[in-house]
């Protein structure tokens, strides 16, 4: 016999809003360390921002792409909101354990899809692939946890993969010079 969990407090907005902004000065923090990895050459990376502005999304550019790309962005949006409901609505019920399979299938897809993606690198692997072989390792231990009643466990994994794998991923997504770059901004 398993010992009993601890009642699930529920979690705020406010709570979501803080792990939101720790995931943005995580990601700020990411970037100048990769580019300071990369020679430091802020010149570059200053000129880029100066000559963007915003317009409606040129959908051409993700039309172009890769099938790969085109899957992974397709999955990867609709985790985005799936996740987005699934933290802030109500949880337990048929429509959240529902959208919750849906939702690791799609965290899934756009893991696996990723390893297609390697133009950041010049064909190789980047520091960035590292959450997608975080994502597929967290995806079934979160269906675990949930399916054991371990809810506390599972709310905090899913968080985190949200955060970690939508969030945090997603603003690398948009960085100067990156096919969603030029689809809002270039």
């Amino acid at each position: 016999m398993s010992a009993p969990q601890a009642a699930s407090k529920p979690r705020s907005a406010y709570s979501f809003v803080w792990k939101f902004i720790s995931a943005l000065i995580l990601t700020g923090g990411l970037i100048l360390i990769s580019t300071l990895a990369s020679g430091g050459d802020f010149t570059a990376f200053v000129q880029v921002i100066e000559g963007a502005h915003l317009h409606a999304p040129n959908l051409r550019a993700i039309a172009e792409s890769s099938l790969a790309t085109q899957i992974h962005l397709s999955a990867a949006f609709t985790a985005f909101v799936i996740g987005l409901y699934q933290l802030l609505g109500p949880k337990g019920r048929t429509p959240h354990r529902l959208l919750g399979y849906i939702w690791l299938a799609l965290m899934l897809t756009a893991a696996i899809s990723s390893f297609w993606l390697r133009g950041l690198n010049h064909g190789m692997f980047s520091f960035i692939h590292i959450l997608s072989g975080w994502t597929v390792v967290v995806a079934p231990m979160i269906l675990y946890a949930a399916r054991t009643k371990n809810i506390i466990r599972h709310r905090n994994m899913a968080s985190g993969l949200f955060m970690g794998g939508l969030v945090v991923a997603g603003l690398f997504a948009f960085m100067p010079g990156r096919l969603l770059w030029h689809v809002f901004f270039g």
